[in-house]
């Protein structure tokens, strides 16, 4: 019995030294506030080392912002951990932020997650605001993003349409529920691929899945990013750095693929091909790391982001099926000349139970 006393006890000191010991640390490392007569905006009172954390706790962050924004102003100064930060609550401040001083705010907020997934800010999206990221918008815009090669990929998006609804409709004969939340994050994926890299990605599973997983951990509040000096200690690093070697097994195999000139279903070139060619006939840098955060960046954009709008246009429209909003969407649907209406909304009644509207999800899309 005194030998599990003494035990005990031996447990509890060293937990404490040990917590005593990290305290210290992050009070060592953590960065100064300097001294000088720079004004900032008002902000809610703070602790020491969290910041402003407090006050996030208990409510979704947004919510939780706009509460201070109300209390303290439209423009606020939070502490986020180690991390200054501006919060713009107000149409004309966001004005200027987003419109007027926009070069000056252009650059994203480094974090750990962007810097491992996307190769160090090689891609577009993280990229800081510089001589690459104005080439590598330009190449993405001209190569894949201009008018006509939107119409050119119209064959792709009608044939991708009609083999979604032809699934819906199989699955919904059975009378069983359907995952249309899965089934439109897999026709923009195959979309994307098809249009962006010229043909189905050969392990696209493995790649929706690091996908998700980047959405989780790049989305979220980390520890790294916060308190940057303890990015040692954060488990979520050696997750990312997993993803990452995952990542690299499959875009080392596309590129090497389009390195070969296997071409895609039009013959011509992608983005990817574009790319490839700047590297090799041009003086400028363009490193297979800068090519892999590009195709990252250009599957993740046309994928996660383009099936969650379309999944939260469905999921507004359904709760209000008899509005306005519902009844301008049929009236202008672009959908008509690749399905035929009355299938399309036949076949929406019977697996959703709506009355009306069948198109709104590829209406969502071609937004």
């Amino acid at each position: 019995m005194n030998f599990d006393l003494m035990e005990m006890q031996l447990i509890v000191t060293a937990f404490l030294v040990l917590a005593s010991f990290i305290f210290m640390l992050i009070i060592r490392l953590a960065p100064k506030e300097k001294e000088g007569r720079q004004e900032w905006p008002p902000r809610p009172p703070k602790l020491p080392i969290i910041g402003h954390l407090h006050h996030l706790a208990g409510s979704l962050p947004h919510r939780a912002l706009r509460k201070l924004s109300k209390r303290y102003g439209p423009i606020i100064h939070v502490q986020l951990g180690s991390v200054s930060s501006i919060v713009i609550s107000s149409a004309e401040a966001a004005k200027q932020v987003l419109k007027v001083q926009d070069p000056a705010c252009a650059d994203r907020p480094t974090t750990i997650g962007a810097k491992i997934l996307f190769y160090n800010y090689s891609d577009v999206v993280f990229s800081p605001y510089n001589d690459y990221w104005r080439q590598m918008r330009k190449l993405c815009i001209l190569e894949l993003l201009s008018a006509k090669n939107v119409r050119s990929y119209a064959s792709i998006r009608k044939d991708e349409a009609s083999r979604l609804v032809k699934s819906i409709q199989i699955q919904s004969s059975s009378g069983e529920a359907i995952n249309i939340t899965k089934m439109i994050f897999a026709f923009t994926c195959s979309i994307t691929c098809r249009t962006a890299f010229g043909k189905e990605v050969r392990d696209r599973d493995t790649l929706v899945g690091i996908l998700k997983n980047a959405v989780v951990l790049v989305g979220g509040f980390e520890l790294a990013d916060l308190f940057p000096y303890l990015e040692i200690f954060s488990w979520n690093t050696y997750k990312l750095l997993r993803l990452r070697r995952k990542l690299d097994a499959i875009l080392d195999v596309i590129v090497e693929e389009h390195r070969l000139k296997q071409r895609g279903e039009f013959g011509g070139e992608d983005i990817i091909d574009v790319l490839l060619r700047v590297q090799r006939t041009t003086g400028e840098v363009i490193a297979n790391d800068n090519i892999k955060a590009i195709i990252f960046d250009v599957f993740s954009a046309g994928s996660e982001t383009s099936s969650t709008t379309v999944d939260w246009a469905m999921a507004e429209l359904i709760k209000n099926p008899r509005g306005e909003a519902m009844r301008a969407l049929i009236a202008s649907s672009r959908l008509a000349s690749a399905i035929p209406r009355n299938r399309l909304q036949g076949l929406a009644s019977a697996a959703f139970v709506w009355p009306q509207g069948g198109a709104l999800w590829a209406e969502s899309f071609f937004f």
